[in-house]
């Protein structure tokens, strides 16, 4: 639930959108290895190029080429940390109240970050295309129809996709791509739950709720391999390009809104005290509260928050 509710509140991006499939696949565990990567190597976790050239073994003419193709992303715009405050106290207050609505999750976005953050564009896709060799291509373009848009960021670390080879490590994952959304759906309840003490098959609302909110994303794998299949091709052209990211983008807030939805839905089913400790949180630390442990962009472990109690 606590990443869910990240995935709801931050604001949606086309970078985002690309880091999708990252969010379902990739678990605390694997998070806190990454963590340690990038420690060892300082930069790595940050450079789209780095990630790009690990999966499809850049020379270094290419490696100097991309760098020059594929520049750092600019950090998305926050709010100063007043604003930010601020915002996170509004939202706690809908939170509380019996009124709570979508505009609420809205607001908090605009008032917490600047705008979207920045997104791959059609003529850098191109540019990188046109970098890659026909091997390192297909690499590239079985990456993306196997798992999606990421790979347009170098995602897809662990090896080459073949075509029809769509299984993956963790066992929920579906032939399609897609992924089963009751368990996780029904994790993310149970951890609600510890915070709010549900009662009365609380959890099994929520977790229908939350189901349904995840109903709508779902892979755009049609289009997924349509780009892939023009990605292996000697020419892209910029057209095709920004008629894919279009259909991601629309997907994605697609998306959103059924997670806004999910949200506000899961408010109605609970009480006055229920909603008053999940919004006690938001209020006293932020969002970034609610973090999973150990994940990216947390406040550390949760050994840094209020130890349970002795037995």
């Amino acid at each position: 639930m606590k990443r869910l509710l990240l995935c709801v509140f931050l604001p949606l991006s086309l970078a985002s959108i690309a880091c999708d499939r990252d969010d379902d696949d990739v678990d605390s565990e694997r998070a806190a290895q990454e963590e340690e990567a990038a420690e060892a190597r300082p930069g790595f976790a940050h450079s789209p190029v780095d990630k790009l050239c690990a999966l499809v073994s850049c020379s270094d003419e290419q490696r100097s080429q991309l760098a020059a193709a594929m520049p750092a992303p600019a950090k998305r715009q926050r709010g100063d940390k007043a604003e930010r405050t601020a915002a996170d106290t509004t939202l706690a207050a809908a939170l509380r109240s019996e009124g709570f609505s979508a505009r609420a999750l809205e607001s908090w976005r605009s008032a917490a970050h600047d705008g979207k953050g920045p997104g791959p564009d059609a003529a850098m896709i191109v540019r990188v295309h046109d970098i890659l060799d026909a091997g390192q291509r297909d690499t590239l373009a079985d990456v993306l129809e196997a798992k999606g848009p990421g790979a347009l960021l170098g995602h897809g670390k662990g090896g080459k996709h073949h075509k029809g080879d769509k299984a993956h490590k963790n066992g929920d994952k579906k032939a399609d791509g897609s992924r089963g959304k009751g368990g996780k759906a029904e994790r993310f309840a149970a951890e609600l739950c510890e915070t709010i003490a549900c009662h009365d098959g609380q959890a099994q609302a929520i977790a229908a709720a939350l189901a349904d909110g995840k109903g709508a994303r779902e892979r755009t794998t049609d289009a997924d391999a349509a780009f892939a299949e023009a990605f292996r091709g000697e020419g892209l052209a910029a057209g095709t390009v920004t008629s894919y990211l279009a259909t991601l983008e629309a997907a994605h807030d697609k998306e959103s809104a059924a997670r806004d939805a999910a949200i506000v839905k899961i408010h109605g089913l609970l009480d006055a005290e229920q909603r008053g400790a999940l919004a006690d949180e938001i209020a006293e630390q932020g969002l970034r509260a609610l973090m999973p442990e150990r994940g990216h962009h947390g406040r550390g472990d949760r050994k840094h928050r209020k130890a349970p109690a002795a037995a």
